[in-house]
């Protein structure tokens, strides 16, 4: 489990494909702690385990199915990603939950300046969007984000100065493939609804039930 809440910008240094999988190595900052064999570490939000470690690399292996639902396929030698180690027990949510399972893949569409921010609008499926909705939550390349606008096949964002000098957003271009995560308490909420027959007179009887109320 993940916050959202970018701690360094890596660099991938090897992307080497065998068959449908990817193995990585990317390089990065020392650690207030180092890591070890075994860590997750989401990389642009989605989760992955590391195999080997080094002082300021470490490399791991994504597997067919993350490169199928998310924008691994599209990476680069050379190019700058996200990195957060997971959550630990003792430790603080500052942004949202994130589980480091790409919902899908977004393209960027625009840029642009709003005084001192930056917003993004970012196209979709839209099955993905049925779980983005204004003043919600995302995870755009593992950044927990608050959404501030929808349209028919968009979302948008905006990114603060402290995220753009810190997160790879500052290399983001019209067309850049981009990692989503939606809402996970959106998905079971949806998942739930889905999966009982419900009314208007029920549906309150159930969120409370499944202790989305009180």
């Amino acid at each position: 489990m993940f916050t959202g809440l970018i701690e360094q910008v890596g660099t991938i240094r090897r992307l080497e494909r065998n068959g449908t999988s990817y193995l990585l190595t990317i390089a990065h900052l020392p650690w207030d702690e180092p890591l070890k064999a075994g860590d997750s570490v989401a990389v642009n939000g989605i989760c992955l385990t590391t195999v080997d470690v080094q002082a300021q690399a470490f490399s791991a292996t994504a597997m067919p199915e993350t490169v199928q639902h998310s924008a691994m396929a599209k990476w680069q030698l050379g190019m700058h990603v996200n990195l957060e180690r997971a959550l630990s027990v003792n430790g603080r949510l500052h942004g949202h939950f994130v589980s480091g399972h790409i919902d899908g893949i977004g393209k960027v569409s625009q840029i642009r300046r709003d005084e001192i921010a930056h917003r993004i609008r970012v196209q979709v499926e839209p099955a993905l969007l049925r779980h983005i909705i204004p003043k919600g939550s995302i995870a755009l390349d593992g950044m927990s984000l608050t959404i501030t606008e929808t349209g028919k096949n968009y979302f948008e964002i905006s990114i603060i100065p402290h995220t753009w000098q810190q997160t790879n957003t500052r290399e983001y271009q019209n067309g850049s493939i981009v990692n989503i995560e939606t809402d996970v308490l959106g998905k079971y909420i949806d998942h739930l609804l889905r999966s009982q027959k419900n009314t208007d007179e029920n549906l309150q009887k159930i969120l409370i039930q499944n202790g989305f109320l009180d």
